[in-house]
């Protein structure tokens, strides 16, 4: 049986420090699943040594676009669609590192076992945190996550995420992305109405490293808040309400358990979460290039 054809999709703007190292993961992945058809970066006006980290694997499966005028994510994604014509596409975000070797295989898998499926997310674990600001961010993750995975049996919008996913053909081919809005939201959004499902693989891992200063997270929230908004240019406010919704029972419970026992860690997060509304209140975030987390970027 012919097994079907994937592209991976890499963003990137500055992301030097890790970029090599997670092409090299990629190069080494199992491939039982799939056969890679290329791994295209996409540099979105780098002004640091991405492109010449990229090009210094001299490897054939990898092509490397370096685009010098910087236009953010959603162009940078529509400009991989309209490179791609392989039966699924991976978007990977520049600043993880798979977990382990079968990470794509995994991703894959469940597009073979049931066609409805459009999208794929991938499991996401923070990196070893070298900062208080970035270990409690990443006790709040596991929080967020908790309550996440409760939601419609994984299927929800929260968990389709910009770090990883993987799209259908019938998905990311007639998919143009809007430039002031949160790029994973609207790919779900999508699916939906299409009438094809979402799936969550959990075993499908990439590690991140959260902001490790206040005011990235700041930029990350509000940046997250204004493209909720920017959504309803495209969806109805009721369909945005009901995928985004999360169950006040649910949240009070999940906190109370967490609470009970990490009490420091939870805590603490709740604190962090008060005083970025409170501090950062009026922070200004650029809507159409989307300003990176200069502070997430290297992993190793």
């Amino acid at each position: 049986m012919k097994k079907p054809s994937v592209t991976i999709g890499i963003p990137a703007y500055n992301e030097a420090q890790n970029i090599a190292v997670l092409l090299k993961f990629l190069l080494r992945q199992t491939r039982n699943m799939y056969s890679l058809r290329k791994i295209l970066v996409i540099s979105d006006g780098s002004t640091d040594g991405t492109v010449k980290a990229c090009r210094e694997l001299q490897h054939d499966l990898i092509t490397v676009v370096d685009r010098k005028k910087r236009k953010g994510m959603n162009e940078t994604e529509n400009e991989i669609i309209s490179l791609t014509d392989t039966d699924y596409l991976i978007f990977l975000n520049a600043d993880v590192l798979p977990l382990d070797f079968t990470f794509i295989d995994k991703l894959i898998k469940p597009f073979l076992h049931n066609e409805k499926i459009g999208i794929v997310g991938g499991n996401t674990i923070p990196a070893q945190h070298q900062t208080i600001i970035e270990w409690v961010l990443a006790a709040g993750h596991e929080l967020k996550q908790f309550i996440y995975t409760q939601i419609r049996s994984s299927d929800n919008i929260y968990l389709c995420h910009g770090r990883v996913r993987a799209l259908s053909r019938k998905i990311y081919k007639n998919l143009t992305f809007p430039v002031n809005v949160p790029e994973d939201a609207f790919s779900y959004l999508y699916c939906k109405q299409l009438n094809k499902h979402f799936k969550f693989e959990k075993n499908a891992c990439v590690y991140f490293r959260s902001p490790q200063t206040l005011a990235d997270h700041a930029r990350q929230s509000h940046r997250f808040r204004i493209g909720k908004n920017n959504l309803s240019s495209y969806f109805s406010p009721e369909v945005i309400e009901k995928h985004y919704n999360i169950p006040v029972w649910l949240l009070l419970k999940s906190i109370a358990w967490f609470g009970f026992y990490h009490p420091v860690s939870t805590s603490a997060f709740i604190v962090l979460v008060i005083i970025t509304k409170l501090l950062y209140r009026n922070i200004k975030v650029e809507t159409e290039r989307w300003a990176p987390s200069k502070s997430s970027k290297s992993l190793i």
